[in-house]
């Protein structure tokens, strides 16, 4: 399952490979763009300005990075402190 928790229309859950070549194949340079594309139409859906849409997009943009970095750092947190009470 892709990280963001993605599905498609059958219910299936999708894995970001499979995420990354639908972005790709409906001419996105990749599911961030895609995300991106998406957080902005749906900030100008409820009534924001097109600057005001992309400001908000930029915004997700970056806290989605983080929240992707840090679960990709917990392994390694993780492990890290196993090592310390180990010894």
């Amino acid at each position: 399952m892709s990280r963001a928790g993605y599905r498609f229309a059958d219910g299936r859950p999708a894995s970001d490979d499979e995420m990354e070549c639908v972005a790709v194949a409906f001419g996105f340079a990749g599911i961030d763009h895609l995300r991106r594309v998406m957080l902005a139409a749906d900030a100008r859906r409820a009534g924001a300005s097109p600057a005001a849409a992309e400001r908000i997009a930029a915004k997700a943009a970056r806290e989605i990075e983080l929240a992707e970095f840090s679960l990709r750092a917990e392994p390694v947190r993780r492990r890290s402190q196993q090592r310390r009470t180990a010894v």
